[in-house]
């Protein structure tokens, strides 16, 4: 995994596993853990879905994703710092359904 780095004042440690989907294209797919309990958030580790950015919000963390192979479309992942809860577009998604929430949302 490559480190992404510490985000909100340190309360939240990004990585990235960096999977070869074809000759010379690249998904850096998202793991998100709380650093003080290291409570894995969100591990999208072994999917197509690509961390494009993040963005700190006053709020929490902004996780821009896009899924191989159509990467034009993107979707946002917000995570609360304070409690590791995850929504897409306001709405709450458990961690366990994520990864179908965010092929509903594509």
């Amino acid at each position: 995994m490559s480190d992404r780095g510490t985000y909100c004042a340190g309360q939240l440690a990004v990585t990235t596993a960096d999977n070869e989907m074809a000759p010379s294209q690249w998904v850096s797919a998202p793991h998100v853990a709380m650093t003080s309990t290291g409570e894995v958030c969100l591990d999208l580790s072994e999917t197509y879905w690509d961390l494009a950015r993040t963005e700190e919000t006053p709020t929490g963390l902004l996780l821009i994703l896009r899924k191989y192979p159509d990467s034009s479309r993107e979707v946002v992942v917000s995570v609360d710092p304070a409690s590791g809860l995850l929504s897409i577009g306001g709405k709450p998604v458990a961690s366990s359904a994520l990864e179908r929430a965010l092929d509903v949302s594509e």
